[in-house]
């Protein structure tokens, strides 16, 4: 399995670290991350062909997490804050033993500057497993069926 890169951009450390803005995301770093993520989606095509005994597949972190970001359905209230950290967004400073976390985990995305939160693993993780979205998290097929095999 190789692995894209997340929207590092839309993460509260790097929000933090940004000047004010107003959309949810910093869209200068989500700009080199597509590219590396298209040339990686494409070096799954060459590995498949160069290594026939072998099976790779390309896991779509970035839209997966974009979808949960965008759809209200998930029912995350906080987006763009970390729910444990310090500064800005929460973004600045990690979780460290002494600071303590949100109660409401469940509503945010992110559990620290550069984390998801295990209700977003979670849902990632179903989609990535069982691919059950319009979009196409995994390529050229699910978890699942590569574990089928």
């Amino acid at each position: 399995m190789l692995t894209g890169v997340a929207a590092i951009g839309c993460m509260p450390y790097l929000l933090a670290k940004s000047p004010q803005t107003s959309s949810r995301c910093v869209e200068y770093f989500h700009s080199a991350v597509r590219i590396f993520n298209a040339k990686l989606k494409a070096l799954v095509d060459d590995l498949n062909r160069d290594y026939s005994d072998s099976k790779f597949i390309y896991i779509e972190f970035f839209e997966s997490l974009q979808e949960i970001l965008d759809s209200p359905s998930y029912g995350f209230n906080i987006k763009k804050s970390a729910c444990c950290g310090r500064g800005r967004y929460n973004g600045r400073i990690p979780c460290l033993p002494n600071l303590i976390p949100c109660r409401d985990r469940d509503q945010y995305v992110f559990w620290d500057p550069y984390h998801s939160t295990e209700a977003a693993s979670l849902i990632q993780v179903k989609k990535l497993f069982n691919n059950d979205s319009r979009s196409s998290f995994t390529y050229p097929m699910t978890i699942l069926e590569l574990a089928k095999l």
